[in-house]
């Protein structure tokens, strides 16, 4: 009998992030034995070597992906960037997370996070908050990303 993957979308925004991108990737590439996970940079132009860190990385795991921004900058956009690119893949994801680069959020979390998650609902980690918070959303809209 087959078992299945849950499958995760890790979205890592990055810019200027050589000291710190190598170290996040090796840690959650970790969780590929738990999960089906596709991991997703989007990059604004970093002039530091973190495409090329990355580059390096994406030949070692296929799972590994780099989207290269050109003239854009900016958190928000790179986020929903990485939305658009994870839910086109095949299969799509049944978890999409976000992290920062610089290892201020620990990926030893993200199975946690997974676990906490149910249809409906948001887990937000924070350092500024008791992790686990967790919030229900009420109403379902449509979101055209």
């Amino acid at each position: 009998m087959l078992s299945h993957k849950t499958r995760v979308s890790v979205i890592i925004p990055t810019y200027n992030e050589k000291d710190t991108i190598g170290e996040l990737i090796s840690h959650i590439e970790k969780y590929r034995e738990t999960f089906d996970l596709s991991l997703i940079i989007i990059d604004d132009e970093s002039r530091d070597g973190t495409r090329e860190i990355v580059s390096k990385y994406c030949g070692i795991y296929p799972n590994l992906h780099i989207i290269v921004r050109r003239n854009q900058r900016g958190l928000g956009s790179a986020i929903l960037d990485g939305f658009r690119f994870a839910l086109n893949e095949t299969p799509k994801p049944e978890y999409i997370l976000t992290m920062d680069a610089d290892l201020s959020h620990d990926p030893s979390e993200i199975p946690s996070m997974v676990k906490t998650c149910s249809f409906g609902s948001i887990v937000i980690g924070s350092r500024y908050t008791e992790w686990g918070e967790h919030r229900r959303l009420e109403h379902q809209k449509k979101v055209n990303i």
